[in-house]
């Protein structure tokens, strides 16, 4: 239930303790005002010496640390105790979105479904790289490769610090010696670069141009002339990590902070500790850095924790959480919106809050409470009755009813008759003063019908090939233009909901044929025109005859 919506995003980065500073005359911070968050063990973090960073598609910020591993879900930090007291060297996102992780102890992949750690190699590692769909990772005097079948040795060589590979070969980086590069074709030939007496510690390939940062602090670059350069930059200091920050070279130094250079590899600026503490970095020694999907910049210190850099120059007003602060938003991960009047109900992860927009008031139900009223907190469903009562579902709790004044009234178990059953609601839709339509994630009542006044519940049913059933994926729930309320099935197409007879119906058996694709949304125009989303095959237009059919992809 994880998604990346950039609200969601921008809510999640702001936690207790965050810092608005203004930075200006600097690098990428010309005349901006920008957000630095600063974490630490004292928010969670399992050690204040972080080491790098990684973000996977599901939201989450991976980081490593001198004592392990920790989640950052934008709420808290989920340490985990299998690698703890292990300092983590480097951690790898690979295209399938696995999470590969190199520590003292070796080579790690991490298995979602049983959320472990699993030893692929024992020994010491220093570099893990992705290449075409594969992993490869190198100790001091070899590359190997982890196959299906085992691991197979690709290069062997001495004085190995790190390595990259693109698309001409082998980039080594030597301790001393320089660069040896090795190509695909042939590994036995290789022409060796010079730049001997130098000790290549990182190597990264951005936009055709491959960076070699070493342990002296000097950089060099070899573009598309094949031709080997120093950049001039005053760093005395080792480069730990080359990052490119939207159309600039952001490069980590351990005891330099960071050194910025612009499109022509120019300085322009650099971001360290200064004079003030809080001004701008806790620290100068910088292991880490990674640009996220939402633009924020997260910074790895060595010593002083881990630093969040966010635009503050938005269009948008941010709606966050203060501490101590009661007249503030509950939590910080929004997962629903529903508005009646002046009244903005916002459900997170962690509680309930009710907007009223003439006054700017908030009034809150708290994960405490909703855990004792619900015995859950992760709201995603959100309407009100007749009476001006609202209703919240949770996805892992109970159905609440409540006052318009905040007051409890009772709880509902439309799925499951257990009572630690999660009933896992994810739409609330009101058909008329009497009826309640529940959606839900539970696994044979998908879609129930909830009689307001004499409380009672009835699955709704789905007639397939002949057989009847009460479970399927709903991806969405809207009623149209026509005031007519459909469903999305995942697999199955758009259906519509009959509430007396508790059926879903396929009044759409045109547009329904042609589905042959995974859905995800649906929406109807002005002109007759299902507009449907889908999970890998793009947009797509269909009439209701099913006769005009168009598609958009990449």
């Amino acid at each position: 239930m994880r998604t990346k919506l950039l609200l969601k995003r921008i809510l999640a980065f702001c936690l207790l303790g965050l810092l608005f500073i203004s930075v200006s005359g600097q690098a990428t911070f010309p005349n901006e005002r920008k957000k630095f968050i600063y974490y630490n063990d004292i928010d969670g973090l399992p050690r204040n010496i972080v080491t790098c960073i990684e973000q996977d598609k599901y939201g989450y910020t991976w980081v490593g640390t001198g004592n392990g591993i920790s989640r950052f879900d934008g709420n808290a930090f989920m340490n985990y105790q299998q690698l703890k007291g292990q300092t983590i060297n480097q951690l790898l996102i690979d295209n399938g979105n696995t999470l590969w992780i190199i520590s003292e102890q070796g080579l790690y992949r991490y298995n979602r479904t049983i959320d472990q750690f699993q030893l692929k190699y024992e020994g010491y590692v220093h570099t893990v790289f992705e290449y075409l769909d594969e992993i490869y990772f190198a100790n001091t005097n070899k590359i190997m490769k982890l196959e299906s079948s085992g691991i197979t040795d690709v290069i062997r060589d001495n004085n190995m610090a790190t390595f990259c590979i693109t698309k001409e070969g082998f980039w080594l980086g030597k301790d001393l010696r320089g660069i040896k590069f090795i190509g695909h074709d042939n590994i036995s030939n290789f022409n060796t670069i010079s730049l001997k007496g130098k000790s290549v510690q990182t190597i990264k390939e951005i936009d055709d141009i491959i960076f070699f940062g070493c342990s002296n602090g000097e950089l060099f670059v070899r573009k598309t002339d094949e031709t080997v350069s120093r950049v001039a930059i005053k760093n005395h200091h080792a480069i730990k990590k080359i990052r490119k920050v939207n159309d600039e070279i952001w490069l980590a130094t351990d005891g330099n902070g960071i050194i910025m250079l612009d499109k022509e590899l120019n300085y322009s600026g650099s971001l360290n500790r200064g004079y003030l503490k809080s001004s701008r970095l806790s620290s100068n020694s910088i292991y880490d850095i990674y640009h996220g999907d939402d633009n924020e910049v997260w910074i790895a210190t060595y010593g002083a924790g881990l630093v969040c850099i966010l635009d503050d120059t938005s269009p948008f007003k941010n709606i966050i959480p203060e501490p101590g602060n009661r007249n503030s938003l509950v939590a910080k991960e929004g997962v629903s919106v529903f508005k009646k009047g002046n009244h903005i109900y916002l459900g997170t992860n962690y509680g309930l809050s009710v907007l009223e927009e003439n006054t700017g008031k908030f009034s809150n139900l708290s994960m405490n409470q909703l855990k004792n009223d619900l015995k859950g907190s992760k709201v995603l469903a959100i309407n009100t009755d007749a009476e001006n009562n609202f209703w919240l579902g949770t996805y892992d709790g109970l159905l609440g009813k409540y006052t318009s004044d905040l007051k409890f009234i009772r709880s509902y178990q439309p799925c499951g008759d257990e009572a630690t059953d999660m009933q896992r609601i994810i739409f609330l839709h009101k058909c008329n003063d009497n009826k309640l339509l529940i959606a839900t994630h539970y696994r044979n009542r998908s879609l129930l019908n909830f009689n307001l006044k004499d409380e009672t519940v009835t699955p709704v049913s789905l007639s397939f090939g002949g057989v009847s059933r009460t479970n399927f994926q709903i991806m969405s729930l809207r009623e149209d233009r026509n005031g007519e309320i459909m469903v999305l099935l995942r697999d199955e197409g758009l259906y519509s909901v009959n509430m007396e007879d508790n059926l879903l119906e396929n009044n759409l058996p045109e547009v329904n044929k042609r589905i042959t694709f995974r859905l995800t949304d649906f929406y109807l125009d002005k002109k007759g025109f299902y507009w449907l989303t889908t999970h890998k095959d793009g947009l797509v237009r269909m009439s209701k005859d099913g006769r005009e059919f168009d598609k958009w992809t990449t």
